[in-house]
This record gives structure tokens, C-alpha cells and sequence, in this order.
């Protein structure tokens, strides 16, 4: 029972400390907005990409006066295809890793800098600034580890059906 009430009263630390962060640094809260814009630009960019790839096929009419058409891709197009959409999940978790390594940065320096007398700094932009050029690699390490589970998930869910 002690150890609950315990695991409580860390909690209610951790949301006070949480709710601190917010209402001091106010600009915690265009991170969830770059972050939705840099992944529909990129959206927008891989669905051009992949229209142009996928227009490439040859366009056949399987039956007469039907209007549906089959774009049929040689092996070399679906080998492409296929990178592309490897592409798509690792660059996708790419950009999931630094805008989350940039609020973990951000945080972390405003709570290890201030005390009862000093106002933390709260620098995204040193957060952005070390997961480029200190840390990129592992970030992307981890992103290419997500994307390899993704193509493992949809290739099972193709298996399933």
C-alpha cells in the first residue's frame, strides 16, 4: 500500500512539474505544429513522387468499353515503389525523432538551469541544433529501426488478407 501511495505522489510531482513547463515557456506549443507542417510537406512531396513513379507503368484497358485501366509496373518500377514507400516511413520517423529529441532538449536544459531564484532557459533551438549535428545518426538509426518494423507490420497485414 505504501508502495502506491508513493507512486501517486510521483505522479502528482511529475504533473506539477509538467504544468510549470507550460506555463512558463509558451513556445513549447508551435512544436506540435512544425512538426504537422514539416510531415505534410513531406506527405505532399512523397505522394508527387510517387504519382510520378506510378505514372511511368504501362496503362492498359483489361476489358472493352470499360473505363477502368491497370497501370502495370515492370519489376524494376515495383522495386522502386517499394523503396519509396521504405523511404517514406523512415523519412516520416526521421522527422518524428528531432522534433521529439528537440522538446526532450528543451525540457531537460529548463529544468537542470532553473532553481527557486533563476528562470530555466527553454532553447528549442538547441535542441534542434544538437539532434542535427550531434545526435542525427542515432536519431536516424532509430527511424530506420521503426521504418523496418512498418514494412514488417504492412507485410504481414497483405499476408493476413
Amino acid at each position: 500500500m505504501l508502495c502506491l501511495w508513493k507512486n501517486i505522489y510521483v505522479s502528482v510531482i511529475i504533473l506539477k512539474t509538467a504544468s510549470v513547463i507550460l506555463i512558463q515557456n509558451t513556445r513549447i506549443y508551435l512544436l506540435p505544429f512544425l512538426t504537422s507542417v514539416s510531415l505534410l510537406l513531406w506527405m505532399v512531396t512523397w505522394l508527387f513522387n510517387a504519382a510520378q513513379l506510378i505514372s511511368t507503368g504501362n496503362i492498359t484497358q483489361p476489358t472493352a468499353g470499360s473505363q477502368m485501366k491497370v497501370v502495370e509496373l515492370t519489376d524494376e518500377q515495383q522495386y522502386m515503389l517499394f523503396a519509396q514507400v521504405f523511404i517514406f516511413f523512415w523519412v516520416y520517423e526521421i522527422i518524428q525523432a528531432v522534433f521529439n529529441y528537440t522538446l526532450i532538449v528543451a525540457v531537460c536544459t529548463w529544468y537542470f538551469t532553473s532553481n527557486q531564484d533563476v528562470r530555466g532557459t527553454f532553447s528549442m533551438s538547441t535542441g534542434f541544433c544538437w539532434a542535427i549535428f550531434y545526435n542525427f545518426g542515432s536519431l536516424t538509426f532509430g527511424a530506420f529501426i521503426l521504418a523496418i518494423i512498418w514494412i514488417i507490420r504492412i507485410v504481414f497485414e497483405f499476408i493476413d488478407q
